[in-house]
Order: C-alpha cells, then sequence, then structure tokens
C-alpha cells in the first residue's frame, strides 16, 4: 500500500484494516504530525470554533490518552509514537480517528474559509437581486453584486459567522445556507444567536428556516436589523 498516496488523501476505515502493523506505525506518524500542524492553524487563525473537524476533536479525541498527548506548549496533539506494546487493533484504531479528523474538509484554515465563501458568495447574489427594482440587465445586475462586494467585504460577513459560540455552531443544523439565507434577510449575529438559542431550549435538532425566522421576528427589535445600515460596513 503507498502509506505516501494515503496521507495525502481520504482514507476509509476498509483501507486502514488493510494496512500492516509497519504501515500503521507509518501512517500514525506521518497523519499524526500533518494534523497537530492543522489543529494549530486552526487556532491561530481563529477558525477553530468555525471547524467542524475541530470540534469533533475536542469533543471525541481530546480525551483519549492512547491517542492524544499534550505538547512542551501545553497544547493537546496526536500521539506521534508508537509503542511496542501497542497492538495492531489499537494501532488500527488510532490510525481511524486520526483519518476521520483528516477526512473532514474542515480540518484546515483553508477549508473554513470555503465555507465562509461559499455562504457569503450566496448572500452577494441573493442580495443583488433584492436590490434590483424594475427590469434589469445581468450587467447590471453583476455591477450590483461588485458594489455589494466592496460596501460589505468577506471578512465583514465573516465576522457575523464568528458571532456564534461553539455550542451554537453545533445547532446550526443547515450551516452556512440558513446563515446566508438570514444576514441575507437582513437580520445580524446577535438576532440569530438569539433565535438558536431559544430554539436550542425547543427541539433545536428539528428546526427550520421558518422556525428561525419566526423567533426573530418575535424579538421585536428591528432597529438591530442591517437593511441598509450603512455603519456595519464600517
Amino acid at each position: 500500500m503507498a502509506l505516501s498516496r494515503l496521507t495525502k488523501q481520504h482514507i476509509s476505515a476498509e483501507d486502514v484494516n488493510k494496512m500492516t502493523r509497519a504501515e500503521l506505525e507509518k501512517y500514525i506518524k506521518n497523519a499524526a504530525k500533518k494534523s497537530n500542524m492543522s489543529l494549530r492553524d486552526l487556532e491561530k487563525t481563529g477558525f477553530s470554533r468555525a471547524s467542524r473537524a475541530y470540534r469533533y476533536a475536542k469533543k471525541n479525541l481530546f480525551d483519549d490518552t492512547n491517542l492524544m498527548s499534550y505538547n512542551k506548549k501545553g497544547q493537546k496533539i496526536f500521539r506521534t509514537s508508537v509503542r511496542k506494546d501497542e497492538t495492531v487493533n489499537q494501532l488500527r484504531h488510532r490510525a481511524s480517528r486520526i483519518a476521520n479528523f483528516r477526512n473532514a474538509p474542515s480540518h484546515t484554515s483553508e477549508g473554513v474559509k470555503k465555507q465562509y465563501k461559499k455562504a457569503y458568495e450566496s448572500w452577494v447574489k441573493a442580495r443583488a437581486k433584492k436590490n434590483m427594482t424594475g427590469e434589469y440587465t445581468r450587467a447590471q445586475l453583476q455591477a450590483e453584486e461588485k458594489r455589494l462586494k466592496t460596501e460589505k467585504s468577506e471578512q465583514w460577513f465573516g465576522e457575523q459567522w464568528g458571532a456564534f459560540t461553539e455550542e451554537q455552531y453545533k445547532f446550526m443544523q443547515r450551516g452556512s445556507d440558513t446563515v446566508a439565507v438570514l444576514i441575507n434577510e437582513g437580520y445580524t449575529a446577535d438576532q440569530i444567536v438569539q433565535a438558536i438559542e431559544s430554539i436550542e431550549k425547543d427541539a433545536p435538532r428539528e428546526a427550520d428556516l421558518d422556525r428561525y425566522r419566526d423567533i426573530i421576528k418575535a424579538l421585536k427589535s428591528p432597529d438591530r436589523q442591517l437593511g441598509d445600515n450603512k455603519q456595519l460596513g464600517d
């Protein structure tokens, strides 16, 4: 089995089960090292909270002493070393958990940025169409999209996402699409957060987009809507 290929691409449970002890040791050493670089990158760039892969690791892996350890700075890391007394099954377990982390698109800051970009592009296109009146040409629509990108930057949009806490991200079952729609409709991150917190108390996993809208409307705080509030784009 080509270990260099496996460390760069997604690997399945079947792949892990086919590895020999020697291959498992090499995979764990290489993949764990790269995974640790990803953990530090997500923390350094501030994307750890928005990364589903990081949240998975924090919730399911950080307390596994056979899998995780600490570096000299006291930060959690995937163990790269292999003990002689570890069985093949134990090594397969370690390899599988590392692979689960690395297989997730959000295990890198670039992966998280792509999620932001997708939501941002959706917001720009939807908001541009909403701003147009009467008949308009494709060129006029593209000009409005360009204006919006100048007025409301991708960084600004990302800051709206940044207001959510880890638990609130967890309950955003429809992810970027839901956030993009709600922001497009003129609601601030604060309002969306309040809606999420309210929904969490009552069957959060069953909530749909209309439920979020109803909760936000019940907040009765129109002054907090984005609308054409220029100061939010400063």
